[in-house]
């Protein structure tokens, strides 16, 4: 047998679960932005800066939020939503 024939090759494949949705806006971000998530998918936010150091963590207790980002300089900002098996990151761009 002929190595790097067919037979010798091997196939994985993963099974990703695709993270519920999360929806912010306005995006760009002047003070206030809104967060919709089903509160059943995630039960927390952390907010980044660019640098990824965290700069604020909430319980998501209701399908709406509103964080307001009036005292953080202009800048990109990450905000990653932690549900029991999975998580999803989303980018905020804060302008004056």
């Amino acid at each position: 047998k002929e190595k790097g024939t067919l037979d010798d090759l091997k196939i994985e494949s993963q099974s990703k679960r695709v993270a519920p949705s999360v929806q912010l806006f306005p995006n760009p971000v002047t003070d206030d932005v809104a967060i919709q998530v089903d509160p059943k998918s995630y039960n927390q936010y952390i907010l980044r800066n660019s640098n990824g150091t965290e700069i604020t963590r909430q319980s998501i207790q209701y399908g709406s939020e509103i964080l307001n980002l009036s005292k953080y300089p202009p800048a990109v900002y990450y905000m990653t939503f932690v549900g029991d098996d999975h998580e999803r990151t989303e980018r905020i761009v804060k302008i004056e």
